[in-house]
């Protein structure tokens, strides 16, 4: 069957009505193409498959179905479809030309440069095969052979700045420099660009010739005086120099620039700009790139949070926090954009305004457990346990049994619920994170220290508690625990090796450590160092009460003397 243009479909679809009874062979094809270009494949798919049916020759049917399976990722009945419209039109250049392509994204290249190679011997004027068939060649790592394609392509039309830009890459992928630079001087005299000026210009700037880079930077601009390229170029040249003025001008105008790609100006700033001896040096200059960027890519993410945390990172909070929030009212649907700012107030510890976002973005995203976990942070670092437990039961009852949240999520419900009087509640909770792993340390930790407190268990808290220390010997906070389990069992020679070695690991700096290790030390008639410890600990933390404990001891030494 005649293969239809699809200029020609379109005119055939928008002249006539197409009734929903008796349709014509030709009536189906015409409306599968239709509903094709409008986006519904599933509806064009069956018309399409009638068409075929009652034509078997109709190749545009299956190449149209080979498109549509193709599109769906089922690639073995797209080449099935293709091989067919092939097979009743051999001469139809277009269907062996898509065959080529389904090739090249299949990874069968070999095929695909045999297809491409037909093509162009029997059609030696036919350019952009020769093209495809370069872009084939320089994949499989064939470059001699694409250099022969270029020449046949220039043997047709010439050698111009495009064509002239493709042989310096492939040149310089094969190794020829020299080759490649001396072909860009021809260009440069021959066809002068911007593009092939700027690129000399890097050429000589990696030689350290300064001079003539900044020449041919020069003659960059010299043809068109917006080519930001240059710019950079330039720029570094002055770096390099140490001549700073000059180049915070020349990267102002290349930061400025709305057509460089944003990506590739935010890898330069973080890797030359944002960097603390810059920023402090220089902090007006920079304030300038990051406002020249803002206002080049108002509307792109990655530039408002590099701005962002910028203002965040030089103590300019509330300008900082602005860009976030502006970039989240542009993007209220994006998890990134809500994520983004959440990490924000997180960070700055504004636990009312997180709750806030929290909230607004769990409108969005309902199920989003790393969100709501969040959440519950926030309710429980203001104070409100309550709320933070109501949040972590809901993470639970929404989370997979085999999710690695849930670890987490019980261990916190632990603590949350001996934090507000229920410990039984506390330690149903962590059994069932211990059945999850019993190795996790915080957890183990935590349970070994509550039951201390409530001075049950103390043998199976001690075991647990010895299972930290063995996994981090120098961790303070576990060598407390461990410490006061030995006390409390009796141990007070093994308790005070455990705080002798906290204390060279921080335990200074804890008010509590200090208090158990002068209770481990009164325990073993050491009264005066002691009272020096208890001393440090009031002094760290008045809100213990040590002062009391302090008078107390005093008071049962005294009586001890008499």
């Amino acid at each position: 069957m005649k293969f239809y243009p699809l200029t020609i479909l379109l005119c055939l679809i928008f002249s006539r009505a197409v009734c929903a009874q008796e349709l014509s062979t030709d009536d189906y094809f015409i409306e599968g193409v239709r509903e094709f270009c409008a986006g519904d494949t599933v509806t064009a798919e069956k018309m399409l498959l009638q068409a075929a049916e009652s034509d078997r020759d109709n190749d545009a049917a299956y190449y149209y179905l080979s498109v549509i399976a193709k599109n769906r990722g089922e690639r073995d009945l797209a080449t099935a479809y293709l091989r067919k419209a092939m097979a009743l039109n051999p001469g139809n250049t277009w269907y062996r030309l898509t065959s080529a392509r389904f090739c090249v994204q299949s990874g069968e290249t070999e095929t695909a440069i045999g297809i491409y190679e037909d093509l162009v011997r029997e059609f030696p004027s036919r350019i952009s095969v020769y093209y495809e068939m370069i872009d084939v060649y320089t994949r499989n790592g064939q470059i001699g052979e694409a250099l022969g394609a270029l020449d046949k392509i220039e043997a047709v039309k010439g050698r111009d700045e495009y064509t002239g830009s493709l042989r310096y890459e492939l040149l310089a992928m094969q190794g020829k420099y020299d080759e490649a630079v001396e072909l860009l001087k021809e260009m440069d005299a021959e066809y002068p660009s911007p593009r092939t000026a700027f690129i000399l210009g890097d050429i000589h700037k990696n030689k350290f010739e300064d001079s003539t880079a900044m020449a041919y930077y020069a003659k960059a601009l010299s043809i068109d005086p917006s080519y930001a390229p240059a710019y950079l170029g330039m720029a570094e040249v002055h770096r390099a120099k140490r001549e700073f003025s000059d180049f915070f001008r020349d990267i102002g105008t290349f930061m400025s620039s709305p057509d460089m790609n944003p990506q590739m100006k935010l890898d330069y700033m973080q890797e030359i700009v944002l960097t603390p001896g810059v920023i402090q040096a220089f902090m007006p200059q920079v304030d300038t790139l990051v406002a020249g960027m803002l206002s080049a890519h108002p509307e792109d993410s990655l530039v408002k949070f590099m701005a962002g945390a910028y203002y965040i990172q030089t103590g300019r909070t509330e300008q900082g926090k602005e860009l976030y929030r502006e970039n989240l009212a542009m993007y209220p649907e994006s998890r990134s954009a809500n994520t983004e700012y959440i990490y924000l107030l997180y960070y700055l510890q504004l636990e009312d305004e997180l709750i806030e976002a929290c909230t607004e973005a769990l409108k969005a995203f309902p199920a989003d457990s790393s969100i709501m976990e969040i959440r519950a942070v926030a309710w429980w670092k203001k104070g409100m346990p309550e709320k933070a437990i109501e949040e972590y039961l809901g993470i639970a009852g929404i989370l997979s049994e085999d999710s690695p949240m849930l670890l987490n999520c019980y261990t916190c419900l632990g603590d949350l619920y001996y934090e507000i009087g229920n410990p039984s509640k506390c330690f149903r909770f962590y059994d069932k994170a211990l059945k999850i792993d019993g190795s996790y340390t915080p957890l183990l930790n935590n349970y070994a220290y509550y039951l201390s407190m409530e001075g049950k268990k103390l043998k199976k808290a001690l075991a647990m508690s010895l299972k930290t220390v063995e996994a981090e010997p120098d961790n303070p906070t576990y060598l407390d625990t461990y410490g006061w389990l030995l006390y409390l069992t009796g141990d007070y020679e093994g308790a005070k090796a455990k705080f002798k070695h906290a204390m060279l690991y921080g335990g200074r700096d804890s008010a509590v450590i200090l208090d158990h290790y002068g209770d481990v030390l009164f325990a073993l008639g050491e009264y005066d160092l002691a009272f020096l410890y208890w001393e440090d600990a009031h002094a760290a933390d008045s809100s213990l009460g040590i002062d009391r404990k302090i008078t107390e001891k005093k008071d049962i030494l005294q009586k001890m003397k008499k």
